[in-house]
């Protein structure tokens, strides 16, 4: 089965999915405790003393960014050549202006870490079985992020969904940070779900759990930041849930716990580490205590609950007192 249509940000079901203002602001929600926190907090719509302007030295491509990221690396978005942004003194604002005439931009070629979507299903099919289903991604630029679903097993009576696509472009991670820069995502569906076909692609229960792997693989390059093990992704500022049928207000990225040993990190092309990490839901109440308490001790509640990969809306929520006074 494939679907051509890519669910937008903000879709008409009943998952609601912050668009490009909540990505940006997710990154700076939460980051002062996250293990692999991100360097900048940037709040969207913030005022800057002034702007940063350079190219790609590989393609030419021009960027502009706020000047609190000077001296940050990053990743062309056209040809993945990895960069830094220059300090003011680096920069003739007479030549740039002349750029735009002067230079022909090179055609954008595939960056030479790219991570070929059919080894992702290769490797998801060797740890986890066939893939009984494919959802297509038509955006017309990479990364293209395929959501590939695998049907119940007798081992396993539920199904799984992983994307197939975001490893193709390497994430903009810091260079003091170890984690990998291709990364997939996965998530378990509750047993029972009806399996996502054309009967229910477009129903809200159900349909929320892949568009919402489709909008946090975007995340890093709409955001020209990265995802990581231990990120904690709000959706908005003030947190919402995501819909009418689902009580969660954000996600919480961990290495998967109910797949074999060595499926969540391996090397598809050699030197290119690639992760895929499960998405875990959390409740509005559970972020905010993360925020007030630290990573560990969600950590804890949630394995003290037998919380995993595998959605369950009707889960505990750790983030309640469970003693009430009378």
């Amino acid at each position: 089965m494939e679907s051509g249509e890519r669910p937008a940000c903000r879709d008409k079901t009943g998952w609601k999915l912050g668009g490009p203002a909540m990505m940006a602001a997710a990154f700076s929600f939460l980051s002062p405790f996250i293990p692999h926190g991100l360097s900048t907090r940037h709040s969207v719509g913030e005022d800057h003393a002034m702007t940063i302007s350079f190219r790609c030295e590989k393609c030419g491509k021009q960027y502009r960014v706020p000047d609190d990221r000077i001296g940050q690396s990053a990743i062309c978005r056209d040809c993945g050549e990895r960069m830094r942004v220059p300090t003011p003194a680096a920069q003739s604002p007479r030549a740039e202006s002349l750029l735009p005439i002067l230079e022909t931009p090179r055609p954008p070629r595939p960056p030479s870490s790219a991570v070929d979507p059919a080894l992702v299903v290769e490797h998801v099919e060797r740890g986890l079985g066939p893939v009984a289903g494919v959802f297509r991604d038509a955006h017309p630029r990479p990364p293209n992020i395929d959501v590939l679903r695998l049907a119940t097993t007798a081992e396993r009576p539920w199904e799984i969904l992983v994307t197939a696509g975001m490893s193709q472009v390497a994430m903009a991670v810091p260079e003091n940070q170890t984690a990998p820069a291709h990364l997939e995502l996965m998530i378990g569906l509750p047993r029972g779900w009806p399996p996502l076909d054309e009967s229910t692609i477009t129903d809200a229960r159900y349909n929320g759990p892949l568009n919402l792997l489709r909008t946090l693989a975007r995340l890093p390059f709409e955001s020209s930041s990265w995802l990581g093990a231990g990120h904690i992704v709000p959706n908005g500022d003030p947190l919402r849930p995501y819909g009418e049928f689902v009580p969660f207000n954000g996600v919480l990225l961990l290495p998967p716990l109910l797949t074999p040993a060595g499926f969540g990190s391996w090397f598809p092309r050699p030197a290119v580490r690639t992760d895929i990490l499960a998405v875990i839901p959390l409740f509005a109440e559970e972020i905010q205590a993360a925020e007030r308490r630290g990573l560990p001790w969600l950590l804890r509640k949630l394995d003290q609950a037998n919380v995993t990969e595998q959605l369950d809306p009707e889960r505990r929520n750790c983030g309640k007192s469970r003693w009430k006074l009378w």
